[in-house]
């Protein structure tokens, strides 16, 4: 359910054009406080929805007109900003989020979010893909953490992605890494479970390739009659993360 709070900041229209793009912003604070500097005429800023951390959604300005989120460009690095120029307000949907770092979300905000940005996609026919869906950092540089340190969460906002069923064991597997994707796992989602596992493992190389080297490290050490030895201990819990990253990892090369 969607809450109208409305905003005096924007503009009528969008010039001519429609949206093609939705940026994704963090509002570095809450979403009440969102609410009061959006209702304030001073504050010359808006957007046209705010996603709160309880699954709150909160509507300023109507998606036929201009909110002012986005307006300021500095070293864009999104391909529409940089070939359609001018100010991305006109032609882009604006969406803050309630917090400080979008990849710290609850599951019950990201939720929202993602089919928040499928509805707005589909009423205005905009491709639910990554080049359509992005960060504001991609067209302000100077905020580089707009809406999220770990990028790849606005990889898994994303509907229109290839994605695998996941089985009970599998995802069993990843509740012990902490993820829960549920039933599915797209490509956004899997480069999250990347960078887990390399923190887990903390080694500068993909698990799948040490995983074959901890193991035969184990198996050395046992030949050697050292199974009590220190370093096996070390890298047991290391090969079985391994064993279990790379079997969802062959499912995802397949896709």
């Amino acid at each position: 359910m969607i809450t109208w709070k409305g905003s005096p900041n924007f503009t009528t229209g969008r010039a001519g054009q429609k949206p093609v793009l939705i940026v994704i912003h963090i509002m570095a604070g809450t979403l009440k406080g969102t609410d009061a500097w959006f209702a304030n005429p001073a504050s010359d800023v808006s957007s046209h929805y705010g996603v709160g951390t309880n699954g709150e959604i909160h509507q300023y300005v109507q998606e036929k007109d201009t909110a002012w989120a986005n307006g300021r460009v500095y070293y864009p690095t999104s391909k529409i900003v940089k070939e359609k120029g001018g100010n991305p307000n006109i032609y882009s949907i604006s969406i803050e989020n309630e917090g400080y770092d979008l990849s710290k979300a609850s599951k019950t905000h990201l939720e929202t979010l993602k089919a928040l940005i499928a509805d707005i996609c589909t009423r205005n026919d905009i491709p639910n893909d990554r080049e359509h869906i992005i960060g504001h950092y991609e067209i302000y540089a100077l905020k580089p953490n707009c809406p999220a340190t770990d990028k790849s969460i606005i990889d898994s906002l994303i509907t229109n992605e290839n994605t695998m069923e996941l089985t009970k064991d599998q995802k069993k597997d990843l509740a012990k890494l902490g993820f829960d994707f549920g039933d599915n796992l797209n490509s956004g989602e899997l480069d999250r479970l990347i960078k887990k596992a390399l923190d887990l493992q903390n080694v500068p190389t993909p698990p799948s390739e040490n995983c074959d080297v901890y193991k035969q490290e184990i198996e050395d050490l046992k030949a050697q009659s050292l199974a009590d030895n220190a370093r096996i201990k070390e890298l047991e819990p290391k090969a079985d993360i391994g064993n279990r990253f790379m079997e969802v990892s062959k499912m995802a090369n397949s896709l």
